[in-house]
């Protein structure tokens, strides 16, 4: 079983990884584990390393070895953000949103530049509390101008049915921050709100760039 570890090859000695794990082939579990250790122990001050193999076991429904890997992954670094942003999706899997939101709140607290960390709290509470979501992306305003926060808080609101504000949000985004499905949902709560006419421009300028989109479509 070969698999790529060089350190500037993390993503291809995960996809590699996972790919033994759920292969048909019937690798030995006990070599798996046993190549596990090895590319751990190869790396074993690189927190991004333990991580990759922790959520390979996850994906692989292997909780046991994933915290273990976990685990190795605090080992190398305190509080590693991404560590703790596989706890929260691990949670999150559970079904258990409070101990799914500490976690990410954890995980923003250790590197609150990271953008994966508020979508994956975002995921949790957008549903429920969208208010909540969108005074969280307001932290990233200052510390990730390179992010487009508008857009997203336009799908925040519009997923829970906020047709105004979302409207608001995806007026002040800039339009190339905003995909075929963004501006789909712009479109569309614009004609829930009876603005027709403002609607059918945006699906017309989005068409444009988006001639094949579904959600501009299916307003239009």
């Amino acid at each position: 079983m070969h698999v790529p570890s060089q350190s500037n090859d993390h993503d291809a000695m995960e996809r590699a990884f996972q790919e033994i794990l759920k292969s048909d082939k019937g690798y030995n579990p006990v070599a798996v584990d046993s190549l596990a250790n090895m590319l751990s122990l190869k790396s074993k001050k690189d927190p991004d390393i333990q991580v990759r193999l922790a959520r390979s076991y996850f994906l692989g429904q292997n909780r046991k070895k994933a915290n273990e890997y976990i685990e190795r992954a605090f080992n190398a670094k305190k509080d590693y953000s991404r560590a703790y942003a596989l706890q929260g999706a691990m949670a999150l899997a559970d079904y258990d949103s409070t101990k799914a939101i500490n976690f990410y709140e954890k995980a923003i607290a250790a590197d609150p530049k990271e953008l994966e960390n508020y979508k994956g709290f975002i995921n949790v509470v957008s549903k429920k509390n969208p208010e909540l979501a969108v005074r969280k992306l307001e932290q990233l305003r200052s510390l990730r101008p390179d992010v487009a926060l508008d857009a997203m808080q336009g799908n925040i609101w519009f997923q829970f049915g906020k047709y105004t504000n979302s409207i608001e949000c995806y007026e002040k985004a800039k339009w190339e921050s905003l995909d075929g499905q963004m501006l789909g949902n712009y479109a569309l709560a614009l004609n829930l709100e009876e603005r027709y006419d403002e609607s059918l421009s945006i699906v017309k300028q989005g068409l444009l760039t988006y001639p094949h989109s579904p959600y501009l479509n299916r307003v239009g």
